[in-house]
């Protein structure tokens, strides 16, 4: 399974493709799907308990009498409240196994769920999703228009970045080779500290 990435909201989403704007152009698909969940977490656990202990008094399917289902019935009168969580994923298309995941709040996935194309479903009468969409698509359906710009002016503060470290290795490797030549020329017995100390004096960009 590839990396999952957890977005907080929609702005977290935005920052997250302005800086990672190699995922661009990646298309994704969205999905779904809901779980339950307790609404409270100790009176779960300890009717989950109860559930446990009486599938270990009666371990074998040859035991479960009506005593057995007698309690279970029971157990099921008694279970506490819960409530439905839905859990929303933009998942890398077209990757497999080792796929890029992108879990979303509740709030945003079923956001970009409205903006999605739809048809009518073909074994429910659930609508379906159609094809995939890339993020920034995905932003400007939904009204943010400028995650192009942010994404090149990032692309363009990486380049200057890049270009200003490789001027200062440039840099680096005058002054190594400054003092390499100072090294040589002292054994020669050749004064020639003052342009050489030029080099060693050369600054990097900040």
């Amino acid at each position: 399974m590839g990396e999952k990435v957890i977005i907080k909201d929609l702005e977290h989403l935005v920052s997250w493709i302005t800086t990672n704007h190699y995922w661009a152009m990646t298309k994704w698909k969205l999905e779904s799907y809901s779980s339950k969940e307790w609404d409270n977490e100790e009176e779960g656990a300890a009717w989950q308990a109860k559930l446990e202990a009486l599938e270990v008094e009666y371990p074998r399917f040859s035991d479960r009498n009506d005593k057995y289902y007698e309690k279970r019935t029971a157990l099921y009168d008694s279970i506490p409240d819960q409530h439905l969580v839905y859990v929303w994923t933009l998942t890398e298309a077209g990757s497999g196994w080792h796929a890029q995941y992108i879990e979303l709040p509740a709030e945003l996935g079923a956001q970009i769920d409205a903006i999605w194309t739809k048809r009518e479903g073909r074994w429910s009468s659930q609508p379906e999703r159609v094809g995939l969409l890339s993020i920034p698509g995905m932003l400007k359906r939904l009204g943010n228009t400028e995650v192009g710009e942010r994404i090149k002016a990032q692309k363009e503060t990486e380049r200057l970045a890049s270009e200003m470290r490789s001027r200062n290795y440039a840099r680096k490797e005058l002054r190594r080779l400054a003092m390499e030549i100072e090294k040589h020329l002292a054994t020669l017995g050749i004064d020639n500290r003052i342009s050489v100390q030029r080099l060693l004096e050369i600054e990097d960009e900040h």
